[in-house]
C-alpha cells in the first residue's frame, strides 16, 4: 500500500485500515514525512501502476512492488523534486507485499 495521511499520528490511520479494509494487520515497512505528500504519492502510484492489484478501482492503493525498488524510486523522485515549505504535516505510508 502506498498512501498518505494528514493525521498527526499516522499509525492511527494504519490501524483503521487494518480494522476495515483488509483481513490482516498492516506491517509498515517505511513511513516518510514530506512537504508535498500528495505529489509524492501520485508519482509513486504512477511509477508502480503496472503492479496495481485492483485495476477496477483505481482509488485502491495496493501495489505489487519490491521494498528496495520503492526506496530507489522514492530517492530518485526526491532528488528530482524541489522542496517547498511544509504547510501541513503529511505522511506518505508505504506497505510492501512480499
Amino acid at each position: 500500500m502506498i498512501a498518505i495521511t494528514r493525521r498527526l499520528e499516522p499509525m492511527d490511520r494504519i490501524d483503521e485500515l487494518g480494522d476495515a479494509s483488509v483481513p490482516f494487520w498492516f506491517d509498515v515497512h517505511a513511513m516518510v514525512f514530506s512537504s508535498n505528500a500528495p505529489t509524492l504519492e501520485a508519482k509513486l502510484h504512477d511509477h508502480f501502476a503496472s503492479g496495481r492489484l485492483n485495476n477496477i478501482n483505481g482509488r485502491k492503493e495496493f501495489f505489487r512492488a519490491d521494498i528496495a525498488e520503492i526506496g530507489k524510486t522514492f530517492e530518485r523522485i526526491m532528488t528530482l523534486s524541489s522542496s517547498s515549505l511544509m504547510r501541513r504535516r503529511q505522511s506518505c505510508i508505504v506497505k510492501a507485499f512480499e
